[in-house]
Parts: structure tokens; C-alpha cells; sequence
């Protein structure tokens, strides 16, 4: 099975399965295909069990992965298996809420709220239906390319949480970075 590879195009990654021989190759676009390290490959394999389908991209303007890029002194290998895993933790944790919450798995509708671009998301679908997955986050182009890996619905959120109108109820809402990134006086 031919390997993930990933584009850049302006400020987003891109995915598209492509063939060893197109590695490096520039695209008519003036795109070239960016590599997972076959470290951080094989991690994300570990995680998903080798799932061809699972959305390997980062988007270039994943706040996650460049705080963890910055912490980490520049590590894109180090940063990248971070990401991966921190996601991972993130889902399986809301995994554990539903289950305790309702007697199947994953019942019902589940908004992942300040969802980025996808870091968590990207393992719920692997679980739960996209069309019962919603995300919400103040960025359109993350709510973008969320829409467009994961084949979520999408809302654009505001900048006051409180004002936020999804115009629905959701069964689960997930909040997993959004307090931590609030500053302490919007408590208040």
C-alpha cells in the first residue's frame, strides 16, 4: 500500500495518498509532498492499528503542533508523536464519557468543541459516524480543513464563548483545550 504523503499549499497541508516514486517530485500546483518519518509512521500505525484511512496531515497552522514544536526545541519527529499521542489521549478519553454516559458506545451526537484543526477529531471518526461528529472552533480555515479530513460538520464559533448559537442540541460536547487557552480574568 502505496505511503501518506503530505502538501503544502499556501498555509495549509494537504493530504494525498501517492507512490514512492512521487516523493520530492514537484507538483503541477508547485506543491511537493512533505514525509512523516518512518518513526512517527510507525508510531501512528501503533496508535491506530495501522488504519490506511487515518488522516495523518497537520495543518501548518496547528497551533498544537507548533506549541509542541517550540517546546520541544524544534523537534518535528518529537513534535509530530506528541501531537499524535496527546490526540489519541484526548479521544479516548471522550470514548470513556460516552460509554459511562450511555449504554452504547457511541450514541448520539457529539460536538467537539475548539476542536483546532482536528488533533482529537481525527481519532473520533475512527469511532463514530463523521455525520454524527460536529466541530466548532473560531477559526473557519480550521473549521475548513476539519470539514474537508474528517468529513465533519462545521461551525464557526465567536470569540465570546457565551455567544456561541450552534442553533442544536449535541448528546456530548467535548471541550479538551479551549479552557486551558482562555485567559484567567474571562473566569472571572
Amino acid at each position: 500500500m502505496p505511503p501518506f504523503r503530505n502538501r503544502v499549499i499556501g498555509d495549509r497541508v494537504i493530504g494525498k495518498r501517492e507512490t514512492t516514486r512521487d516523493v520530492g517530485r514537484e507538483k503541477g500546483d508547485g506543491t511537493k509532498p512533505l514525509d512523516l518519518t518512518p518513526v512517527v509512521e510507525e508510531y501512528v500505525a501503533s496508535l491506530t492499528g495501522g488504519d490506511p484511512r487515518f488522516v495523518r496531515e497537520i495543518h501548518s497552522a496547528d497551533e498544537m503542533f507548533s506549541w509542541n514544536l517550540q517546546s520541544l526545541r524544534g523537534s518535528r519527529e518529537a513534535a509530530a508523536v506528541l501531537y499524535f499521542s496527546t490526540g489519541r489521549q484526548i479521544a479516548d478519553t471522550i470514548f470513556a464519557a460516552r460509554r459511562w454516559r450511555f449504554t452504547r458506545r457511541n450514541a448520539g451526537t457529539l460536538l467537539d468543541f475548539a476542536s483546532g484543526f482536528g488533533r482529537a477529531t481525527r481519532y473520533l471518526v475512527r469511532e463514530i459516524s463523521p455525520d454524527a461528529v460536529w466541530i466548532c472552533d473560531v477559526d473557519p480555515d480550521a473549521v475548513a480543513f476539519c470539514e474537508a479530513s474528517f468529513g465533519v460538520r462545521g461551525l464557526v464559533s465567536t470569540a465570546q464563548a457565551e455567544a456561541f448559537e450552534p442553533g442544536r442540541r449535541f448528546d456530548t460536547i467535548a471541550a479538551s483545550s479551549f479552557f486551558s487557552h482562555m485567559p484567567a480574568d474571562r473566569f472571572e
